[in-house]
């Protein structure tokens, strides 16, 4: 029986399959997600820029939201044998298995799924009498704590969720799925769209 292909990782960001294969995207496809990608980047710079709890779940959210879209659509352009097989053998990957439960929950329940403190000076005025102050980081909830009527469907994927999501810290995660999302993207050779860096630009590449 011939090996499933592996994904080997060079780096955080960059990778190559075992078998040297390459994906063939459409100029369409290569817009939307690169595009994509960088709404997820976009999003996961507010959740880090911001010292307001609402404003830092909310980016998270969208940040996750946008890695499952990528997620989803790689598994299209790459193939979906190739592509799950490969993810649930990499540490970065099961994590995006993971927040796949997440973004069912959020597409079909309005529900908090994260936790944490304010983001304040690590040293405090003299005049508060302490030296300083820890808060504790925004981090996901437990599946249990989302849903525990368990309403949601998909039991495997509130297992990897609890197992690989569930008290990480928002931004941890997120830079997890964007380092995963661009280990396959760069080991596929999906190229960046031309446009990507033109801000006045919106279109796909059929529209003059």
């Amino acid at each position: 029986m011939t090996p499933s292909p592996e994904l080997t990782v060079d780096s955080d960001w960059e990778a190559h399959w075992s078998d040297q294969w390459n994906a063939t995207a459409t100029p369409d496809e290569v817009i939307s997600l690169g595009w994509s990608r960088a709404a997820l980047i976009d999003a996961r710079h507010r959740q880090l820029a911001t010292d307001d709890g609402r404003l830092a779940w909310t980016a998270a959210v969208e940040a996750a939201w946008w890695a499952i879209s990528l997620d989803e659509s790689l598994s299209n352009v790459i193939g979906s044998k190739r592509y799950r097989e490969a993810r649930s053998r990499n540490r970065f990957g099961r994590v995006v298995e993971g927040m796949l439960w997440l973004r069912n929950v959020h597409a079909h329940r309005l529900v908090v799924t994260g936790y944490g403190g304010t983001k304040r000076d690590f040293f405090t005025p003299e005049d508060k009498g302490a030296m300083f102050v820890i808060s504790p980081s925004n981090r996901w909830l437990t599946a249990d704590e989302i849903d525990p009527d368990h309403k949601m469907r998909r039991e495997d994927l509130r297992g990897l969720y609890d197992q690989h999501v569930a008290g990480l810290p928002l931004d941890m995660s997120l830079e997890i799925a964007h380092k995963w999302i661009s280990q396959v993207m760069f080991a596929s050779e999906i190229p960046a769209p031309a446009v990507l860096n033109d801000p006045t630009v919106l279109g796909s590449s059929y529209r003059a």
